[in-house]
């Protein structure tokens, strides 16, 4: 009978890091909203003749998250908050013909503070995962529309696992991720002085199972599971100033635990987030000459599992060569 009960309480603390220490855990360089802010597109508006171009971008990141995580069977109640504060860093080089390859990382500081029935505090400070992109955007009618092909692959800069990260993983993913993504815009205006646009990103991303020793135990392996989002933004572009706001609900699939008898699946977990971001482009910056922009951004998102609150801000600074 004990070890019945004992089989209960890892499976059930199992479910719980299901769903919270896969892909749901804090990683910038999967964020559909900081990606979004590096986008090239507006410098391809406002300098056409410019085919091949490296776009390096450093974007300062404060980002907080509450939760009210309870697990009935341990009689768990805890109280979770994150704060997080770094930078991004993203190189996408443009090539003739709407080629593109993009390189993500990021330099972070994560410290997550619980109460309740537990009381600890954890913190690291490392690299975020390397996320590289790359694929083609095709043009039509007359330019005024676009559409972007492309794929994903995300790969851990850590990978080991300890014990004070039993809430959430710290700084990074732990997990390998292989997707591909697609982008439909359309120009309802596009001149030199203003243009606007309507933009539709849809992306998914599969994380490969591993182990998770010395959380789970030996013999035992998590599944993160599948990563879809969907993104709807407006853009509006007046001379050199550009303004954005989106929805994007991410969609969190396939998630389970394979203990060495059974596999204990999750449920789906849904999280909307609306954002908007504003970009102002420069011809030449006052130290280096280059073109490139400078702006702002924030992102609110929810989730009703253990009833999640997100927020993040960002500036972000881009050079063009």
């Amino acid at each position: 009978m004990k070890n019945y009960y004992l089989k209960k309480i890892i499976v059930t603390l199992a479910i719980f890091l299901c769903i919270n220490q896969s892909i749901t855990a804090v990683s910038l360089v999967y964020n559909m909203k900081i990606r979004r802010a590096v986008s090239s597109s507006f410098f391809e508006h406002i300098f056409p003749g410019k085919k091949n171009f490296w776009l390096l971008t450093g974007l300062p990141v404060v980002y907080t998250r509450s939760r009210h995580i309870t697990v009935p069977l341990t009689q768990q109640n805890v109280f979770e908050k994150t704060f997080l504060a770094g930078a991004i860093f993203n190189a996408r080089f443009l090539a003739q013909h709407y080629w593109w390859l993009e390189f993500t990382t990021g330099l972070e500081n994560q410290k997550d503070t619980v109460r309740g029935t537990q009381d600890f505090k954890a913190s690291r400070t490392g690299l975020d995962d390397i996320v590289i992109a790359g694929g083609k955007n095709f043009l039509f009618h007359d330019e005024k529309g676009q559409i972007a092909l492309y794929g994903i692959m995300g790969f851990p800069l850590k990978w080991d696992v300890t014990v004070q990260e039993s809430f959430d993983a710290l700084v990074g993913t732990r997990f390998f991720g292989l997707g591909a993504g697609t982008e439909l815009s359309y120009s309802f205006i596009k001149t030199l002085k203003k243009a606007f646009n309507a933009i539709l990103q849809i992306r998914y991303v599969h994380f490969f199972d591993r182990a998770w020793v010395p959380i789970l135990p030996c013999g035992s392996k998590i599944q993160p599971g599948n990563l879809t989002d969907l993104f709807m933004i407006l853009q509006y572009r007046h001379k050199f100033n550009v303004f954005e706001i989106g929805y994007n609900p991410s969609f969190f699939t396939n998630q389970a635990v394979i203990l060495p008898k059974e596999k204990v699946h999750s449920q789906n977990l849904v999280r909307n987030s609306f954002y908007a971001n504003f970009t102002h482009v420069f011809k030449k910056s006052l130290l280096l000459k280059k073109p490139g922009g400078i702006g702002t951004g924030f992102n609110i998102s929810r989730a009703e599992t253990f009833d999640t609150k997100i927020f993040a801000w960002w500036v972000n600074l881009s050079l063009l060569f």
